[in-house]
Parts: C-alpha cells; structure tokens; sequence
C-alpha cells in the first residue's frame, strides 16, 4: 500500500510518497539523517538555482523548493527512484519549482551502466560504470541500467543552461570524475558552494578532490561532518 508521511520542516510540511521501508525511513528521520545539507539549503543566497546530483527520491530537492527563492534541477539516473522523485514532485505541487531528469553526470558524455544494489526506490550503493569496490557475495549488484550520462560542461552548452549556484553531489562513489567533467562551470564565479558527499572516500580520494576544487577559487569551509559531507566555498 502507498503510505504518505507528512514531514513538519521550518520551511512548511513536504509530503513523501512512500512504497517501501527504506522510503519510510527516509521519512522518519529526514530531519537527522543529513544535518549538514539542510543547514546548507537554510543558508542559501537567493535568488539562486540548485542543482542537486544523484537526488534520489528528492527529499532535498524538495526542501529546498519550499524556499520561494530557489529553482531546483534534481538528477537521478535509476528509474525507480527517478519515478518516486516525481511522484514527490507531484504530491508537493512542486512541479513548476523542480525540473526533474532521469540521467547521471560523469567525466564525458556517454551511455553508462548503473549496477543496482536493489531496484526499490530510494536505494543507495549503486555502482557506476567500472567505479566503486567490488561488492561482496553478500552484497552482489543483479540489476543492470543503462543511462543517459553527460559530463557538466557539455549538458550546460547543449541546453544553454547557466552555471548552478549551488551544486550537490551524491552519487556513491562517481563525484570526482563528475567535478573533471565540469572544468569550465567550476571557472563561473556564479557557482557559489558545493556540497561533496565523503564518508566512503579514502584520504587520498579526498585529497584530490579538494585541491582541484581549490585551484578553481572553491575552499573547504567546513570539514568532513559527522553525516560525510565536505562543503566548498568559493573564496
């Protein structure tokens, strides 16, 4: 039966469409699971655009939606979270606030595979082309997608889209060749911050990362918090 849990937030109640337990969960404690990204969201300059890489069922595509000043452009590329993002769409009347794709960003634009730990919605720990550890006997990905797949800077020239000011990135284990697909919208002073997910990167991984979004003018302005998330900061 599809459940739906009213979620009572600063900004007004976002409504989730829930077919599963791990939706449910996501529910009941959106408001604990990722503190760092809605205190990130609150602190929005706008009017501003938001794009949110590897948004799942849209939790917090949607949060930031509520804010009257910020346009959304949520990406997910496995189709069954992507059909749960615009049923959530849907349930909040967001649809005008919220330009939701099904498709992924890596270094190059390419047909990719998506290797699914699980085709529910809202499932994670997917594995993206060749990336990501090779999973265990007890955690094997049975499920395969092929997705549409555009580095940054080429989907922004072929839709003649300007630079996010704010860019969330998710994606289980693809983020850094997601920022090498984006060198030219990293140059665009308009990007403000951006929002890394860390928690399974090694250090050497992490390191990376920084320095390359350091050579762009984007510096870490807050370390790797307690639910994995780097956030960078134009200087």
């Amino acid at each position: 039966l599809t459940e739906r849990h009213s979620i009572k937030t600063k900004r007004g109640s976002i409504i989730l469409v829930c077919n599963n337990r791990r939706e449910v969960h996501y529910a009941h404690h959106f408001l604990e699971h990722e503190p760092s990204t809605i205190n990130w969201i609150d602190n929005f300059k706008g009017p501003c655009t938001f794009w949110d890489i590897g948004a799942n069922t849209g939790i917090y595509s949607l949060y930031a939606a509520l804010r009257g000043d910020v346009s959304v452009y949520a990406y997910e590329p496995g189709a069954s979270s992507h059909s749960a993002l615009y049923t959530n769409i849907h349930a909040n009347s967001l649809d005008k606030k919220i330009v939701g794709l099904c498709m992924g960003f890596f270094n190059k634009s390419k047909l990719e595979k998506l290797y699914l730990s699980s085709t529910e919605a809202g499932a994670a720990m997917h594995n993206f082309g060749d990336l990501g550890s090779t999973p265990s006997k007890e955690n094997v990905y049975r499920n395969l997608e092929t997705v549409l797949s555009f580095s940054i800077d080429d989907f922004r020239k072929i839709f003649q889209l300007p630079a996010p000011t704010y860019l969330k990135i998710d994606v289980d284990g693809a983020e850094e060749e997601i920022l090498y697909g984006a060198t030219e919208t990293l140059k665009d002073k308009n990007v403000h911050s951006i929002l890394v997910e860390m928690i399974d990167r090694d250090a050497a991984n992490s390191q990376r990362m920084s320095g390359f979004l350091k050579n762009y003018g984007l510096v870490e302005q807050k370390k790797l918090s307690a639910d994995g998330n780097v956030i960078f900061s134009r200087c």
